[in-house]
């Protein structure tokens, strides 16, 4: 599978160049559609934290047209919010920075080998968040889940947020970085075109807490599959316009207990919007693409 950026993926589809993103952006037997600009909150359909007091005026973007409908019988609509930021490390500011800088991302972006990334995660709901990581190869496979949060390095292990909590995963001031997993004894190294994010707000604990450490948990086989046996509505994805690129100092939030900033006016930059039911866990895939599938990378 070959990576294209937004605007090669609208100018260049040819036979066999064409890709099949895990969200459903575009497949063979279509067109890039136009996606929907300018949306307000409101028009969205998007909730927006309530005790918030102060919220920058912002609108988002989709990259499929948008049209908003009722969720369906039985279902409601639930909500993930994901800001990525790439985190940098003061080699601009000589040694007397304080801080790290962070550039804000979104899911659209090209990533590389080495890159390092920090992410703050919102739940309009109250649960227990989970993140599994899989890397994804040019033939279609993934490699076996891995639960990479919680951990008892972030939050001291615990998963259990509150709505509107904003959860920084790793915790400053650890960050994730693109290199390439271990393989078994056997194993041959595939070309590997993405790191997938699945990130999970669950009713009920999945995994007990007993199993959790200081590292990332191997799942046993079928453990993740289980998760997902209950179907839920395709997601759809959107994207702040106005503050894509953005450059500030890392925060430090408060790992256990008060992370909702209520107010400060920190955005979500990605909206995932999922139909459910009601009892059902909430589920979003995030891909996190490379911008060429020369390398095989992961995350650490």
């Amino acid at each position: 599978m070959h990576h294209k950026t937004k605007s090669q993926r609208a100018t260049s589809l040819s036979a066999g160049c064409l890709v099949i993103l895990l969200l459903g952006f575009l497949t063979p037997a279509q067109q890039p559609e136009e996606g929907s600009k300018g949306l307000k909150p409101d028009e969205a359909g998007i909730q927006t934290n309530p005790h918030r007091k102060t919220l920058r005026p912002v609108t988002f973007r989709t990259r499929k047209r948008f049209q908003r409908v009722p969720a369906p019988a039985g279902m409601e609509y639930a909500q993930v919010g994901v800001t990525i930021w790439r985190v940098g490390h003061g080699h601009s500011k000589g040694l007397a920075q304080v801080g790290e800088e962070q550039e804000r991302l979104d899911t659209n972006a090209p990533y590389t080998n080495g890159d390092t990334i920090r992410l703050i995660i919102e739940s309009a709901t109250t649960g227990y968040m989970y993140i599994v990581d899989q890397e994804e190869y040019s033939d279609g496979s993934y490699s076996p889940a891995m639960l990479v949060f919680p951990t008892l390095k972030t939050r001291k292990g615990n998963n259990l947020i509150e709505a509107w909590s904003q959860v920084e995963v790793p915790a400053y001031p650890a960050v994730w970085r693109f290199q390439p997993r271990e393989l078994e004894e056997g194993e041959v190294r595939k070309v590997q075109v993405a790191e997938v994010l699945t990130i999970v707000v669950s009713p009920k604990a999945l995994v007990d807490s007993a199993r959790i450490g200081d590292k990332q948990l191997a799942l046993n086989k079928g453990e993740f599959e289980g998760w997902r046996k209950e179907p839920q509505r395709p997601v759809q994805q959107f994207d702040v316009e106005n503050l894509l690129g953005q450059i500030t100092k890392s925060r430090i939030l408060e790992q256990v207990g008060s992370e909702g900033a209520t107010e400060d006016e920190f955005v979500t930059q990605t909206i995932y919007q999922v139909a459910k039911r009601v009892a059902n866990p909430i589920i979003v895939t995030v891909p996190l693409r490379f911008k060429t599938s020369a390398a095989s990378a992961g995350k650490n």
